[in-house]
């Protein structure tokens, strides 16, 4: 009412990061292809698609400039009924791949503030398993789904209208750390809004180190999930990786005692 006003200092991130997760790890070697030392580098798209026929089972490529005659139509959980066309988009941020899939048209326009109506503005991210750390960029997770031990459930996603989406450094088996998971995260959803619109809520879901990283992200940087599924659970990475250690010495032990007994004649 007096005039005046608040100031608020805004940071533009660059592409390669960081963020929040501090000084990025190193040595570092980019993917071929790479344009700058954040191994950034533009985006690449495919398209796939449900087919009537029923002896074609799951996703099938899809060739824009010719498009096959026997598409399918799904209908979402918003009750729009549109073709069941998937566009894969493929690209590089945080110095790592990510991977964002969708209902799409192609030819038909898409906008943050007028998305295509396949789009139910919910989004499903997919985590690797294990737990490890490399030292350049990796593939990011399957966003079809085919690769999670919930066989179908990306396709199933899909079709409901949900976006799906993954990054390389969600993959535990590629990075372990859960800032650096975070911030991946983070900067991924940040690109959709942009790009693609608003998002309503996320759900993270993933299988052994998948499980530990959205437990954990959900755990230390609340927020960036409304939802998690996690199977076949741990509790953490260094209880289990104890167990595996106490299985060898264990296993070395028993077969130890037997080659003893066995050399002095004791069944």
């Amino acid at each position: 009412p007096d005039g005046t006003g608040a100031q608020l200092t805004l940071t533009n991130h660059p592409n390669g990061g960081p963020l929040f997760s501090g000084p990025q790890l190193q040595p570092w070697t980019c993917q071929k292809g790479a344009r700058d030392r954040k191994c950034d580098e533009p985006p690449t798209f495919k398209y796939k698609y449900v087919s009537t026929n029923p002896t074609k089972s799951g996703l099938q490529p899809y060739d824009v400039k010719s498009p096959p005659s026997d598409v399918a139509t799904t209908t979402t959980d918003q009750g729009k009924k549109v073709p069941f066309i998937v566009r894969i988009e493929t690209g590089y941020m945080d110095r790592d791949q990510f991977q964002i899939a969708s209902l799409y048209q192609p030819g038909k326009p898409w906008t943050p503030f007028a998305p295509q109506p396949g789009w139910d503005h919910k989004l499903l991210i997919f985590h690797g398993a294990s737990c490890a750390v490399q030292y350049e960029p990796s593939t990011a997770p399957d966003v079809t789904g085919s690769s999670n031990p919930t066989s179908g459930v990306g396709q199933l996603a899909l079709g409901e209208g949900y976006m799906t989406m993954s990054t390389a450094l969600d993959n535990s088996g590629h990075d372990c750390n859960v800032s650096v998971q975070a911030e991946s995260l983070v900067m991924a959803k940040q690109y959709i809004v942009t790009h693609f619109g608003l998002i309503r809520y996320t759900i993270g879901t993933g299988c052994s180190g998948g499980s530990l990283a959205v437990q954990w992200v959900a755990n230390a940087y609340p927020g960036v999930y409304q939802g998690i599924l996690p199977t076949c659970s741990f509790p953490d990475s260094m209880t289990s990786a104890t167990q595996v250690a106490d299985y060898a010495l264990l296993e070395r032990y028993w077969i130890t005692l037997q080659d003893t007994s066995e050399s002095r004649g004791v069944v």
